[in-house]
């Protein structure tokens, strides 16, 4: 009887430390900026966290966003903007979505402006299907 006593010792070591792994671990990976896209109207954020915002895009034919309005660098900031194409890298002209990461630097209020450009910002084909989106940005 001792044995199966001794023996059970090191599993139940075991399965307590794979316990506690489990839940120091909660969350890991999960580091993702929370995400925000054209039907969106307000992004409520705490000062130094990341957030981004996504909009359909495909710039290999002209449909393109840019940032018509930056926010108040003393609320936030502008990381980094690309296009990630739902074909991968390899595809020239296939669809995706173009991104903006921000970083909420201070608490305040700040508004951020996308703007849709068809063919080109301000051409005669792309004109009349420009459009906008604005974001209200609460940082705490």
């Amino acid at each position: 009887m001792p044995r199966t006593v001794a023996a059970s010792i090191p599993r139940a070591a075991a399965l307590v430390a794979a316990t506690l792994v489990a839940l120091v671990c909660t969350g890991c990976g999960e580091s993702e900026e929370p995400t925000f896209g054209e039907d969106d109207r307000s992004v409520a954020v705490e000062t130094g966290e990341r957030f981004r915002v996504e909009l359909a895009a495909n710039p290999g034919v002209g449909d393109d966003w840019n940032l018509a309005k930056g926010p108040d660098p003393a609320v936030a900031r502008l990381l980094e903007e690309g296009f990630e194409s739902d074909a991968g890298d390899d595809v020239v002209g296939a669809p995706g979505v173009e991104y903006f990461v921000f970083e909420a630097v201070a608490p305040g209020m700040t508004e951020i402006v996308l703007r849709y450009c068809y063919r080109g910002c301000g051409s005669a084909e792309g004109e009349s299907l420009e459009r906008l989106v604005a974001l209200d940005v609460a940082v705490s």
